[in-house]
């Protein structure tokens, strides 16, 4: 039994020492985590993907004007919907889309028409530059009302 923990406690400083040496790499650290409001919760549902979004887009109106901006856009008719993706590295995400038809063309903005965010399963979340790129020109309008440049 001696030998045994002799043997590993060998081994374990061997493998320590080698981290500092030239051609082993060392362990690399664990990548970040998403900035998505969710938190790292799990997205597994069009509803939660939803929610999401419209966490993160809260998120980012800071001011009165800006959260006024975010009420008028709920409110201007847009049908959201969310469908779900696997990428070819076995990724599954969430295409979150914002349509807005019922309108007469001079009582919406033209990016509120149509808008699609990406959704990623931990909550991490971007703007997708589908529909020339209407969820980021709404990020920024809502950037601009927060007074964050």
């Amino acid at each position: 039994m001696w030998r045994f923990v002799l043997l590993t406690a060998i081994c374990l400083v061997a493998f320590t020492a080698c981290e500092g040496v030239a051609g082993v790499p060392a362990p690399s650290p664990s990548a970040p985590a998403s900035k998505g409001v969710a938190g790292g919760v799990s997205v597994l549902s069009e509803d939660r993907a939803l929610l999401v979004v419209q966490e993160y887009l809260l998120s980012k109106a800071t001011s009165a004007k800006a959260k006024n901006y975010l009420a008028e856009l709920y409110s201007s008719g847009g049908k959201w919907s969310a469908k779900s993706e696997l990428l070819g590295d076995g990724t599954r995400i969430w295409n979150v889309m914002m349509e807005t038809e019922d309108k007469a063309d001079s009582e919406i903005k033209s990016q509120w028409r149509i808008a699609c965010w990406t959704v990623f399963g931990d909550g991490g979340v971007l703007p997708s530059p589908k529909f020339d790129a209407n969820a980021l020109r709404i990020e920024t309008e809502l950037q601009e009302l927060s007074g964050s440049s």
